[in-house]
């Protein structure tokens, strides 16, 4: 602290009023915070077989094959020996159609 009255009024006047902002700048933080990303759908990633995918889209199984090979689907996908599309996937087509 220094000796000056008038400094240490100066210096105390400046602390009181940072000290009156603080509440009001946190809470425009708090207030331009956007909030926490939803967490992932399970529902949206699971794992789909060719037979539900022929079902989702209203094709056969022969034309899923057909649309696999000219980039309409993506490729299947293996998780162990099991072999299919995301379902996230399935529902880009499903949209993709409807528009």
């Amino acid at each position: 602290m220094t000796a000056d009255p008038l400094s240490a009024a100066i210096e105390a006047a400046v602390e009181r009023a940072v000290a009156a902002q603080i509440p009001k700048i946190v809470e425009a933080v708090k207030s331009s915070a956007q909030p926490p990303p939803p967490p992932p759908n399970p529902i949206e990633d699971r794992f789909v077989r060719m037979a539900e995918v022929a079902r989702l889209l209203g094709i056969n199984r022969a034309t899923v094959w057909k649309w696999e090979r000219a980039g309409k689907l993506p490729a299947r996908r293996r998780v162990g020996s099991a072999v299919g599309y995301l379902m996230s996937d399935i529902k880009a087509i499903q949209v993709g159609r409807a528009a």
